[in-house]
């Protein structure tokens, strides 16, 4: 009995199909299925207004228990410090909330 033989090329167009496949079911479960964790986004000072009410504190501390202590008390906090400043004016990228206001 012969062992069919599989040139290359056919291995390298299999293994890039499984590639492919890995790469859409996680961007599915990343995107389409947003984790507690993407809420950060809308931390940044111009986004604030998008954070929704009622459900960041929770959602934010469950995210990030196993990286880094969590106060609740710090975004409401954190929407103090911007709530003033207009939206234009606010940082869009989190280096620039280092600069003191």
């Amino acid at each position: 009995m012969r062992t069919p033989v599989v040139s290359s090329s056919t291995t390298t167009a299999i293994c890039f199909c499984l590639f492919l496949t890995i790469m859409i079911t996680e961007l599915k479960e990343q995107l389409i299925e947003p984790r507690p964790r993407l809420l950060a986004q809308y931390l940044m000072p111009s986004r604030l207004e998008q954070l929704p009410e009622g459900v960041e504190e929770s959602d934010l501390s469950s995210a990030y228990d196993s990286d880094c202590v969590y106060d609740e008390s710090k975004v409401e906090r954190w929407r103090r410090k911007w709530r003033d400043i207009p939206v234009k004016e606010r940082p869009r990228i989190a280096c620039d909330t280092r600069v003191l206001r």
